[in-house]
């Protein structure tokens, strides 16, 4: 029996994508060498998901630079519906999967190791490349970067002074920089929604109340249980509403958030007055993809939600307290309103000021910002034709 093993569609313990034996596949396609555009690329990237989807964004530089390696993604398996279906990774692995086993063996010529978490920059010190980009583990357990174009990216961890005041470089200049892709443009983020799973967004958005017709700016009120100040109060959304349905008159306001913001979510929707409705939470990602791809617009925090919005097209009003504006990329369009606190940012999961940050802010500011992402004229902000 003939096997392809350098085939780039090769799985091996399942079918490929084209479900044929090896002898005789017109779609055999081996990987080229490295130095030919070619190669095996390993990017080990499992948290948290934002970043994870974030971290996209270097695909289509990478397939540029490398158009027939074989790209290899080592996920977390909570992550892993973000990036199903990407046309720029051909194998996609979830840690603790049989995928995953088979990572492990194998030879790469360069590994991208993009967390800062000790197993997985263990992981990428112990696997062989001939090229390793990112961080890496120190035989003392020190986390350190591998090559001279992560440091600065590396540095930001250590140093509150240039990641929270000095730094005006986003996320995915980092990124590139530290892959070795210098040179090549920031693009959003990348997320394969099928048109069955955008369908299912509309119809979640029409099921939950939104009128055919309606301009919809969706209210993604929760961030999860990890940084959970990093968005307002349900008071505070009541309030932001109450300008932006001033600022936009006749908008139709939907609720967004995950299961662990359905309290949260109901509290908001409850202090919120007419013309607004919930979308119920889904702990599927895509689904929830879906649903805010549905949407004309929405409002959020520095959360999941970006940068779901920028993968997938929708404008975004972006509230920032806790964490660093200047190193988000507002690719889908629409404006970031940050908060005026003098502590901010700081990256506290927890924070005893009454009110934090994100309750601080300028609804002023978030009605006009709202207006923007839906590409409305109100007095003060931008005009459009």
């Amino acid at each position: 029996m003939k096997i392809n093993l350098d085939c780039v569609h090769y799985r091996g313990e399942k079918p490929c994508a084209f479900a044929r034996l090896c002898d005789g596949c017109p779609e055999y396609s081996p990987v080229e060498k490295a130095e030919r555009g070619g190669g095996r690329v390993l990017i080990i990237k499992t948290a948290a998901l934002g970043d994870v989807l974030r971290t996209t964004s270097i695909l289509p530089a990478l397939r540029r630079a490398r158009p027939s390696a074989r790209v290899t993604w080592l996920t977390s398996p909570a992550a892993r519906p973000l990036l199903k279906g990407n046309p720029n990774i051909d194998e996609l692995a979830a840690i603790g999967s049989a995928a995953a086993s088979g990572v492990f063996p194998a030879a790469f010529d360069i590994i991208l190791s993009l967390d800062k978490s000790p197993a997985e920059c263990a992981l990428a010190t112990a696997l062989q490349a001939r090229e390793k980009r990112g961080m890496g583990i120190a035989p003392l357990g020190a986390i350190y970067p591998f090559n001279p174009e992560a440091e600065y990216y590396f540095s930001l961890g250590l140093s509150d002074e240039l990641k929270f005041k000095t730094n005006k470089r986003t996320h995915a200049e980092m990124l590139l920089e530290m892959c070795g892709l210098e040179g090549a443009s920031p693009e959003p983020p990348q997320m394969a929604l099928t048109e069955d799973e955008k369908r299912v967004g509309r119809e979640l958005a029409r099921g939950a109340g939104a009128p055919s017709g309606a301009r919809v700016l969706g209210l993604v009120v929760g961030a999860g249980d990890a940084f959970a100040n990093k968005t307002p109060s349900p008071e505070k959304w009541a309030e932001i509403a109450s300008a932006i349905k001033k600022a936009v008159p006749g908008v139709f306001l939907m609720i967004l958030g995950g299961p662990g913001d359905e309290k949260k979510m109901r509290a908001a929707l409850n202090a919120i007055v007419g013309n607004s409705a919930m979308v119920p939470p889904t702990p599927d990602l895509r689904v929830f993809a879906s649903a805010l791809a549905a949407m004309d617009a929405i409002v959020c925090g520095d959360t999941l939600a970006l940068h779901i919005a920028s993968a997938v097209g929708v404008p975004a009003a972006a509230l920032f307290g806790p964490t660093c504006p200047a190193e988000i990329d507002m690719f889908s369009g629409g404006a970031k309103v940050v908060s005026r606190v003098d502590c901010a940012p700081c990256y506290k999961r927890v924070c005893g000021f009454k009110p934090n940050c994100m309750d601080a802010i300028s609804v002023e500011e978030v009605a006009r910002a709202a207006a923007e992402a839906l590409r409305v004229d109100i007095p003060g902000g931008p005009r459009y034709n």
